[in-house]
């Protein structure tokens, strides 16, 4: 039960943190976005990365938050600590492999 309400308020956490990149608000640093040498170099390529990422990782926290609300409700408080890892792993890698997916076949 733990697992699955931290699964569900980062998979919210995530979803959050996704906006401003979508919605390009977030200028080139060091600290926030999706940070590659390439992203960096210029704005021309930081703000469409940036929001193809926001994209992927708003997607991605949306299941993370459908299964985090799903193992409140509904798995075993056993089973739910593989899920919540699981989910969790998936949330943050695949936005990320998409997302240099993406710049490599656009830059």
């Amino acid at each position: 039960m733990i697992g699955s309400i931290s699964l569900t308020g980062i998979a919210l956490l995530c979803g959050i943190l996704s906006i401003p990149l979508i919605r390009r608000k977030v200028k080139r640093n060091q600290l926030y976005g999706f940070r590659t040498r390439k992203t960096l170099s210029s704005d021309e390529i930081w703000y469409p990365a940036n929001q193809y990422a926001g994209k992927a990782l708003l997607w991605w926290s949306g299941a993370a938050l459908i299964t985090g609300l799903c193992g409140i409700w509904f798995f075993q408080p056993t089973a739910t600590l593989d899920i919540v890892m699981t989910s969790l792993a998936l949330t943050v890698l695949i936005p990320c492999l998409l997302s240099f997916i993406w710049l490599k076949k656009h830059y």
